[in-house]
Order: structure tokens, then C-alpha cells, then sequence
């Protein structure tokens, strides 16, 4: 049905019309719940059965496992962010449609629309350590003045809080066998199995050799090594995008009141996951 719907949403949106019009018809679209305001927020047309996105909230593993997956299908040697987005393109930054990856088209995104996907690799990290990475990445780009406390009482930030985020992704997980959570956690642990779990759901044919060559060359020693060569997400040469990519930094980082509110907010969903 969401494929059906975005078919019928991006032909209309294509046809010649004066904007008044347009406006109009998209209006009575809502009415007759044949409109989706998502769709073009995502900006890629309407959605294909091969489609898969790599999803997660910011700060949660989701750049790195776009790295494994652009080493595992590239053939032409150094992944970088200049070329990554040829193989995993981001939603949030315009651009054309990636080269295939097995049998699917794969994009990153932080949109919860979770049910628009037809195939979805989810992510999910520890919200307290989510909180040191995701306040540094605001911070040093200038998108936070305040302080790293108020910044996790703020629960609701772009996407939203990590709880509404997770919890959105289990419920579609519930409803959609191609709908699969993978925690950072468990990519630090035994990331071969995960890699290789996500390659079949791709259809990415790969040796055992591929993937661990694949995870060597995206350890972040590696990542932060090619990011300064080659320039981060926004060609800054100076760009810190790969901090640490560790767990729990947040027992030694994090005050105990700010271990408490995230606590507070996410407590139970939190023990789901096993972050005790």
C-alpha cells in the first residue's frame, strides 16, 4: 500500500498544473487519505520494491555500517565521503539514486517513517552513550549552545526522542519480516555476524574474507585516517565525524543526574535492549 500511495502521489506531483491547483488536489489527497507528507520529505520518487534503508537515530552506528556496506559492494578501492554516497546515499543531503548493493538500492535516513520501508536495516546504540556523541556532533557544529545537561533534558530533537525512535522500530519490526534491528553493541562485539546477517538480507553476495576485510578497513582508527585524507561529511579537513565508536563511555563521561534523566525517559525500553 505505501508503495501504491507514493506511485499515485509523485505522478500527480509530476503532472502540469498551476500551483493553486496543485495545492488543491494535494488538500483533497489529504481528505481521501491519499496523500503522505513523508514522501517528499524523503525525496526519492516514488518507492520501489528493491529500495532498503539503513535507518537508525543520529549517533547510533548508522555512517559506519553505511562504510561496511559501500567497502563490501565497491570495487574501485578508498571509501570515503566523497564517493559513499554513490553506493548508500544519504536521504538527508540531495542527490541521485545509488548503484545497487546485491539486489536492493540502499539509503541511509533518520526518518521514522518505518512503515514506508520496504526493507530496513535498524540500528539501535545505548541512549547514554547516543547522548555524548549525538551533543558533541551538535555542539561542534554549532547546532547547540547550550550545555551537554540541557541538551539530553531536551528529549525531542530533530527526530524526536530515542525512545519514540526505538520504539516505532520495534513496532514495524513486528510487522514486517524484512524489518530487522541490529544493536551498535553487538556490531563492537561480533560485527562479522551482523555484516554478514545484513548482506543476506541485501542479497549481497560476499566471502567471509570480503566481510573481514570489509571491517578492517572500517575500524575507526581507519575511518578517522581517511576522513582526515579525504575530508569529512562536509569536506571539512578538520572534520571529527568518528570520535570513539565505543560503549559504555558513558559510565566515565556522564554525571549521575544526566544518567538519571535518560533513565527517566527511557528507562524500560532501555532494559529491552539490555542497557543495565
Amino acid at each position: 500500500m505505501p508503495r501504491l500511495l507514493s506511485s499515485l502521489q509523485c505522478a500527480a506531483a509530476r503532472m502540469p498544473m498551476p500551483p493553486g491547483v496543485k495545492a488543491s488536489l494535494r488538500h483533497v489527497m489529504q481528505r481521501i487519505g491519499c496523500y503522505d507528507y513523508r514522501l517528499p520529505a524523503l525525496g526519492i520518487g516514488p518507492l520501489a520494491a528493491d529500495y532498503a534503508f539503513v535507518a537508525s537515530y543520529p549517533k547510533s552506528g548508522n555512517t559506519w555500517m553505511r562504510f561496511l556496506l559501500a567497502h563490501l559492494a565497491s570495487s574501485s578501492g578508498t571509501v570515503s565521503f566523497r564517493n559513499l554516497d554513490t553506493l548508500v546515499r544519504d536521504l538527508h543531503k540531495p542527490g541521485e539514486l545509488p548503484r545497487p548493493i546485491g539486489a536492493n538500492r540502499v539509503f541511509k535516513t533518520h526518518f521514522p517513517f518505518f512503515d514506508l520501508y520496504p526493507t530496513c536495516i535498524y540500528l539501535v546504540r545505548d541512549p547514554r552513550d547516543v547522548a555524548i556523541s549525538y551533543y558533541h556532533y551538535e555542539a561542534d557544529r554549532g547546532r547547540w549552545q547550550g550545555s551537554r545537561r540541557d541538551f539530553i533534558a531536551t528529549a525531542d530533537h530533530t527526530f524526536g526522542s530515542w525512545r519514540g525512535h526505538v520504539e516505532g522500530a520495534v513496532a514495524a519490526s513486528r510487522l514486517n519480516p524484512r524489518f530487522k534491528i541490529f544493536r551498535y553493541e553487538d556490531m563492537l562485539t561480533d560485527c562479522a555476524a551482523v555484516v554478514s546477517q545484513t548482506a543476506e538480507l541485501l542479497s549481497l553476495e560476499c566471502t567471509a574474507e570480503q566481510i573481514d576485510a570489509a571491517i578492517e578497513a572500517c575500524r575507526f582508527e581507519n575511518l578517522k585516517q581517511v576522513e582526515q585524507r579525504h575530508g569529512g561529511e562536509q569536506n571539512e579537513k578538520d572534520a571529527t565525524f568518528f570520535r570513539e565508536g565505543k560503549s559504555r563511555q558513558w559510565e566515565s563521561t556522564l554525571t549521575d543526574e544526566e544518567v538519571t534523566l535518560i533513565e527517566q525517559q527511557s528507562g524500560e525500553l532501555m532494559q529491552r535492549f539490555g542497557y543495565n
